[in-house]
C-alpha cells in the first residue's frame, strides 16, 4: 500500500503513468477480494505478480514527458476524448490537438480510471460509464483553459451500444442508463461523441493496464492513434450508429402511447365505477366539473352544497343516458317508451327523467310526487343505497326502500334494496344466522344391541340445587348438583348427587354409579372441568396399575375393566344430545315437585331416586290405543325386567316348572325386549327431524365468525379455519381455528362462514377487509391473498368464466371431448395447421375419466356443482400446465383443487380429498403414487 501511495506527483504525474497505476489498483482489489487481512501473508500468485511488478517500476523514471502545449494566435485548439471499459476497468484519456500554419501538436494532457464495482456491471453500462467519466474530465480541461480561446470537443468509444444511448432521449431507456445519459449530455453535447476502432482507443490501456516496462514503448498511449497528428478534416470517419445498425439494444423502457383526446361530460361517469362512497363519489365529481369547467374553480377543500347538488345532478343525468337512451329520445320526441316504463309515465325534467305517476294533486314536495327514475344494475345506484342505509342507521329493507323512493324511484327496487342490506357486513354480523350442517347418522353405540344397559354411558351435570344439611331454624343452605348418567342404547337413567363440582366428588359419583349398575365400556360427555380433571386422573391411575408394584393376575382384572373416555367438542352441547334431553327431563320433574321448598340432603337422595324410577319407567315408543297389544317398552324392561312403577300382577304357583325352565323362561323375556326395541324403537330414529339440508363446504384457509354466546354479535371474534375434521359420511361438523387468543375446535355452526376474498376485491373492500383481518387473527397479509374467505354472507358469488360452447358437454368418453372441440377453441385469424393442438395427455385424461365417474347420487352437493361447471370449461385449457391452470382456478374450483392437488402428487392442505366424492368408486390413495408429476 506505501508503495503504491508514492506514485503520486502534484504536477500530475500519475495522470501520464495511470495505465501502471491500475494493475496496482487491481493487485489490491485481488488482495481485498480474497480478504486477506493486514497481518496476513498473501498467496503466492499475489506475491509473484507484486514481485513482478516492483521490479519493472524503476522503468518509470526513463519517461520524460513534454508538458508544454503553447497557443498562439491562428491557432485552432481541439480536445479529443477516449473512454473504454471492460471486466475490470474503466477509463478516459484527454488529449489536446494544435493545429498551427507551423505544424499539428499532440499533448496527453489528463487521463482517469476506475476498478469496476462489485457486482459488476454488464460491459455495456461499464462503457456508458466510462463516457460519464471521460466527459467529467473533458468540462474539467474546459474550465480550467482561458475561455477567450476557442476549443472544439470531439470525443470517442468503440461501444455502438453506448453510443446509440447517448444519441437518443433519455426517457427511453431504463433509469440506470437514463441518469448517465442526462449527465453526460449536460458535460459534452451529445453531437461530440463519436465512434471509433478498438484498435485505435488509446484508452484500452486504462481498461486493462500496462505494465511499467511496456508503458514507455506503448504505441498509443502518449500520442494517441496515428491519425491524430494529422489535421482534424483528414481525421477518419467512422460508421454511425442507428435504428439499423443494431437489432436489440439493451435498457429499453416499455413505453406507453397515449393519446390526448376532447374531455366530454361522459368522462365523469368512470369514477363511479371505482368509487366505494357515495359522498366520497359527488366530491371527486365536483372535482372533475372543474377541471372541464363545468363548475367555477374554488380552493381546493371548498365544496359548498351547490357543487354537491350539480354533481348528483350531473352524475343523474349520465348514468340514465345510458341505461335510458332510447327511452329519453322517445321522451323528447313524444313517442311512446317501453311498457315497464309506461306503467310510470315518465316525463322529463331538468334534462332528467322524472316518475309521473298519480300523486299530482297531493301535498307533498315535488321530489317526492315525482321521483328520478334509476336502473336496477349499476353501481351508482348501489352506492346511493349503501348511503341511505347507513345514514339511517342500517334500516332494514322497507324503511329503506320508503326513504329511497321520496327522491329516487329505482326499477325492481325491492329486490335490489334487499340484496344490499344482506351484504352489510354490519347487519350480517348483529344479526347472525349459523349454518347447520347435515344432521349426522347415529353412532353405532344407538343402534347397536350390548349385552347390558350403560355399557355406553353419557354423563352430564345439572343445578346447581339448594339444600339444607340439617333440619333446624338458621340453617345455612348449601350447594349440590345433580350427576345425571344416560345408557345411549336403552335411554336408561341413573342419578347421582354430588356435592360440589370438583373431580373427587365426580369420581365418587361415578364409583356408586359403576358399584350399582356394573362396568362401562365406553364414557361419552362433554369437557367439564371435572370430567376432563377425572380423565387426567384415571390416565395417571392406569399408568401406575400398570407398574410391576401389581401382580400381573390384578393388572389383568383392572385393565379389562377399563373406561374409555370420550369428549365432545368445545363449546358443541348438541353432540350430547341423549344426555342433554335427560338432564332438561330431571329438572322438569324436580323444580314441579320440591317448588320454593329447601329439602335436606336425604330428601333430596330420595326424590331424585323417585324422579329416576318415574323416567326409568317412561315408555320408549308411541302407546297404542288397542288393549290388545302389549304393554309399552320402557328402560325398566331392561333394567328389572318390568317397569318399576307397574301394578303388582298375580301370584302363579307351579310346582312343576323346574329352575333350569324358568331361567330360559326369563332369557327369551330380555331377548323379547331387546326384539321391541330393534322393531319398535329403533325405527322411530330413522328420521332427521332438523338439519335435513346439506350445507356449503368449508375449507382450511376460510375466515369466519366465532359465535360467542357471552358477547354481542358485533364483538364476535373473527378467526381463520386451520383444520376441518370431516365425519364418517365426509360432512365437516368440527373445525379447528385460529384466532388472536391460540387455536379451538369449535363445531361448524359456530363458525359463521362469509365470502371469498376476489368477491371482498370485486366490493372494493380489499384494503379494508385485508387489514381488519391481519389484525384480528395475526397473520401476515400476503398469506391471506388468493386462498383465504371473507363474509360471505354479505357478498356475492364471483362471475363464473364463461365457457366457449354454451351447450353441455358429455362427460362420458373425455378423449373424444377434448377432439370435438379442437376445432372450436381455434381462432379465426390462425390456420388451422400453425393452431396450438390441446393436448392429451394421459395425465389431463385420466383426471377427466375420474372426476366424470363421480355419479351425482354419489357426489356431495358441493361437489356435483363444481364436476357440471368443470366439465363445461373450454378445452384449450389443456395446452397449459396442469399445476398452472389448477393453481388460477383454485377459487373457482375450490374442492376440485385439492383433489387435483393430490391427484398430481402435490401436497395439498388438510382437506381430505377422498371425502369430497363420497362412495364414488375410486381409491385415490392407491393412485396418487403410482402417477409421478406427468
Amino acid at each position: 500500500m506505501s508503495t503504491i501511495a508514492r506514485l503520486w506527483d502534484r504536477m500530475g504525474f500519475v495522470t501520464f503513468v495511470a495505465p501502471t497505476v491500475l494493475v496496482a489498483k487491481l493487485l489490491i482489489k485481488k488482495l481485498w477480494q480474497l480478504k486477506v487481512d493486514w497481518d496476513e501473508v498473501p498467496p503466492d500468485q499475489v506475491v509473484r505478480l507484486w514481485r513482478q511488478f516492483c521490479r519493472e517500476l524503476p522503468a518509470l523514471n526513463e519517461i520524460k514527458i513534454p508538458r508544454c502545449l503553447s497557443v498562439a494566435t491562428g491557432c485552432e485548439v481541439t480536445l479529443v476524448g477516449f473512454a473504454d471499459a471492460s471486466e475490470q476497468a474503466q477509463g478516459g484519456v484527454v488529449y489536446g490537438h494544435v493545429a498551427s500554419p507551423s505544424g499539428n501538436v499532440v499533448r496527453l494532457l489528463c487521463a482517469k480510471s476506475k476498478i469496476a464495482p462489485t457486482p459488476p456491471h454488464t460491459i455495456a453500462r461499464m462503457e456508458l460509464c466510462a463516457v460519464l467519466l471521460l466527459s467529467k474530465l473533458l468540462r474539467s480541461v474546459l474550465e480550467t483553459y482561458n475561455s477567450r480561446i476557442p476549443i472544439k470537443v470531439r470525443a470517442y468509444t468503440d461501444s455502438k451500444v453506448a453510443l446509440y444511448w447517448i444519441k437518443n432521449p433519455p426517457h427511453r431507456w431504463q433509469t440506470f442508463v437514463a441518469n448517465r445519459v442526462i449527465k453526460i449530455n449536460e458535460n459534452v453535447s451529445a453531437e461530440n461523441f463519436h465512434h471509433v476502432a478498438g484498435t485505435d482507443n488509446p484508452a484500452d490501456c486504462l481498461s486493462r493496464g500496462v505494465d511499467p516496462s511496456k508503458l514507455k514503448t506503448h504505441p498509443l498511449w502518449f500520442n494517441g492513434p496515428s491519425w491524430l497528428a494529422s489535421n482534424a478534416s483528414q481525421w477518419p470517419s467512422f460508421d454511425e450508429v442507428n435504428d439499423s445498425t443494431l437489432d436489440d439494444v439493451p435498457e429499453q423502457r416499455n413505453l406507453v402511447h397515449a393519446v390526448l383526446t376532447p374531455a366530454d361530460e361522459c368522462s365523469i361517469y368512470p369514477a363511479a365505477s371505482r368509487s366505494s362512497s357515495w359522498t366520497k363519489l359527488l366530491r371527486i365529481i365536483v372535482y372533475i366539473c372543474r377541471v372541464l369547467k363545468l363548475l367555477p374553480r374554488r380552493e381546493p377543500t371548498c365544496i359548498t352544497a351547490t357543487d354537491l347538488e350539480y354533481a348528483e345532478t350531473k352524475l343523474l343525468q349520465i348514468l340514465q343516458n345510458k341505461h335510458f337512451k332510447d327511452e329519453l329520445l322517445n321522451i323528447k320526441n313524444d313517442l311512446p317508451v317501453s311498457p315497464v316504463l309506461n306503467k310510470l309515465r315518465p316525463f322529463l325534467h331538468n334534462d332528467l327523467i322524472r316518475v309521473g305517476g298519480r300523486l299530482s294533486n297531493s301535498d307533498l314536495d315535488f321530489d317526492n310526487q315525482h321521483p328520478v327514475l334509476l336502473p336496477r344494475d349499476d353501481h351508482a345506484v348501489n352506492l346511493i343505497i349503501q348511503y341511505y342505509h347507513k345514514k339511517y342507521l342500517h334500516a332494514g329493507p322497507e324503511l329503506l326502500l320508503s326513504l329511497l323512493r321520496q327522491k329516487y324511484w329505482i326499477l325492481s327496487a325491492r329486490r335490489v334494496v334487499r340484496r344490499i342490506v344482506h351484504q352489510c357486513n354490519v347487519c350480517f354480523r348483529a344479526r347472525p344466522r349459523p349454518t347447520y350442517p347435515l344432521m349426522a347418522d347415529l353412532p353405532d353405540c344407538r343402534t347397536k344391541q350390548v349385552t347390558k344397559p350403560f355399557t355406553h354411558t353419557g354423563c352430564d351435570y345439572a343445578g346447581p340445587i339448594a339444600y339444607t344439611p340439617v333440619r333446624r331454624r338458621g340453617a345455612k343452605a348449601m350447594k349440590a348438583y345433580i350427576c345425571v348418567f344416560t345408557c345411549l342404547t336403552t335411554r336408561a337413567l341413573h342419578i347421582e348427587v354430588a356435592t360440589d363440582l370438583s373431580t373427587a366428588s365426580f369420581l365418587a359419583a361415578l364409583k356408586r354409579f359403576l358399584s350399582r349398575r356394573g362396568p362401562v365400556k365406553v364414557m361419552h360427555s362433554d369437557r367439564g372441568t371435572n370430567f376432563v380433571g377425572a380423565n387426567s386422573y384415571l390416565r395417571d391411575l392406569y399408568k401406575f396399575l400398570n407398574s410391576d408394584e401389581f401382580s400381573c393376575s390384578l393388572k389383568q382384572e383392572l385393565t379389562e375393566n377399563r373406561i374409555e373416555w370420550k369428549f365432545n367438542c368445545p363449546a358443541s352441547p348438541h353432540f350430547g344430545g341423549c344426555w342433554e334431553s335427560m338432564v332438561k327431563v330431571v329438572k322438569n320433574h324436580l323444580f314441579k315437585v320440591i317448588g320454593q321448598q329447601l329439602l335436606s340432603y336425604e330428601e333430596l337422595v330420595t326424590v331424585l331416586a323417585q324422579i329416576e324410577s318415574v323416567l326409568n319407567s317412561r315408555p320408549l315408543t308411541v302407546l297404542s290405543a288397542d288393549p290388545a297389544e302389549p304393554a309399552a317398552l320402557t328402560p325398566s324392561h331392561f333394567l328389572h325386567t318390568a317397569p318399576l312403577l307397574s301394578l303388582p300382577a298375580a301370584e302363579v304357583h307351579d310346582d312343576n316348572l323346574s329352575l333350569l325352565h324358568r331361567h330360559s323362561l326369563l332369557d327369551k323375556l330380555v331377548q323379547s325386549f331387546w326384539r321391541r326395541w330393534r322393531v319398535e324403537y329403533l325405527h322411530g330414529l330413522q328420521t332427521r327431524q332438523k338439519w335435513n339440508v346439506p350445507s356449503s363446504a368449508i375449507i382450511p384457509g376460510t375466515v369466519v365468525v366465532i359465535i360467542d354466546d357471552n358477547a354481542p354479535p358485533l364483538s364476535w371474534p373473527l378467526a381463520i379455519v386451520d383444520k376441518v375434521h370431516p365425519s364418517r359420511d365426509g360432512v365437516t361438523r368440527v373445525v379447528t381455528v385460529r384466532t388472536t387468543r391460540g387455536t379451538y375446535a369449535r363445531p361448524v355452526w359456530r363458525s359463521n362462514k362469509g365470502a371469498t376474498w376476489h368477491e371482498v376485491v370485486r366490493k372494493e373492500r380489499y384494503s379494508t377487509a385485508l387489514r381488519a383481518i391481519a389484525l384480528s387473527v395475526k397473520t401476515p397479509t400476503s398469506t391471506l391473498l388468493g386462498n383465504t374467505s371473507y363474509l360471505e354472507h354479505f357478498c356475492s358469488s364471483g362471475t363464473p368464466l364463461k365457457p366457449a360452447n354454451e351447450g353441455k358437454q358429455e362427460v362420458g368418453n373425455p378423449v373424444p371431448r377434448i377432439l370435438r372441440q379442437q376445432t372450436a377453441t381455434i381462432p379465426v385469424h390462425v390456420q388451422p395447421e400453425q393452431a396450438v393442438q390441446p393436448s392429451t395427455s394421459s395425465l389431463w385424461e385420466d383426471f377427466d375419466k375420474e372426476v366424470a365417474s363421480q355419479t351425482p347420487e354419489n357426489s356431495t352437493a358441493a361437489g356435483i356443482v363444481e364436476v357440471d361447471k368443470y366439465m363445461q370449461e373450454p378445452l384449450l385449457h389443456r395446452t397449459k400446465n396442469p399445476f398452472t391452470w389448477w393453481h388460477e382456478r383454485r377459487l373457482i374450483y375450490p374442492l376440485l383443487y385439492q383433489y387435483c392437488l393430490k391427484r398430481l402428487n402435490l401436497v395439498a392442505t388438510s382437506v381430505p380429498c377422498e371425502r369430497i366424492f363420497s362412495k364414488a368408486g375410486i381409491t385415490l390413495t392407491d393412485k396418487r403414487y403410482q402417477k409421478g408429476r406427468g
